[in-house]
């Protein structure tokens, strides 16, 4: 069975959690004891590392703080410390591998550059990239320059 890392917890609370290694790793134990997988929408987090902050939706998704919607928007970003900004990920990653032991797998994925693009356009998580769509046939320029970050 998979579970949400950030299941049954409120946008702030999520963010919260998701930020701080050892609330992550007290997450998957509980889930290790039901056996099973959890997973986590946390495809803010490399945009926020590039100083556009995000927040989990009541109702579900990601809303950036702002929506990269020209070069002003794209000046904003900083990519200069990205590494040091995502060390949490890193160690909540190397907790729950410790915690997990050699007997079980510890499976990651990362979104897409098209995905984390679009949150970043979109301001948000989006079904239909109407935005995120119209920047790239639009603006290649800008589009692809946010695509380098």
């Amino acid at each position: 069975m998979v579970a949400h890392l950030d299941q049954g917890l409120g946008g702030a609370q999520a963010h919260d959690c998701l930020s701080r290694p050892k609330a992550v790793a007290v997450r998957n134990r509980r889930y290790r004891a039901q056996d099973r997988r959890e997973v986590s929408n946390c495809l803010g987090v490399i945009p926020e590392a590039l100083g556009m902050p995000y927040s989990f939706r009541d109702g579900g998704g990601i809303a950036m703080v702002y929506a990269v919607q020209n070069r002003d928007d794209l000046a904003r970003l900083d990519s200069s410390e990205v590494t040091s900004r995502l060390a949490y990920v890193f160690d909540a990653i190397r907790l729950v591998r410790r915690r997990l032991g050699d007997t079980r797998a510890l499976l990651g994925f990362a979104g897409s550059p098209w995905t984390l693009a679009t949150y970043m356009i979109e301001g948000g998580s989006s079904r239909e990239f109407a935005t995120a769509k119209r920047l790239f046939h639009t603006d290649r320029g800008l589009f692809n320059e946010l695509m380098e970050q």
